[in-house]
């Protein structure tokens, strides 16, 4: 079972909390404060989203980012709420 979290240091960790919590994966890509991570329906992947707007898909299987984009309406729904 897996944990993941983000923040200012524009890292996404993913924890493992079958090793007692111990970091599993670092995962690096985002130039700003990351703001938010979200699994997909089944757990096969993990987005992150940044303060500049940039979404990022990662496989948690694997160390790399799959794609990233340039997602405005993300950034307004994410920075822009009253």
């Amino acid at each position: 079972m897996f944990v993941a979290t983000c923040g200012k240091d524009n890292l996404v960790f993913l924890w493992n909390l079958k090793l007692k919590g111990a970091v599993d994966r670092c995962y690096k890509g985002h130039n700003d404060q990351v703001l938010s991570v979200a699994w997909n329906y089944d757990g096969t992947r993990l987005a992150s989203c940044d303060h500049k707007g940039f979404v990022f898909i990662w496989d948690p299987r694997v160390e790399v980012r799959e794609r990233s984009e340039a997602w405005q309406f993300m950034r307004w729904r994410v920075l822009d709420r009253p």
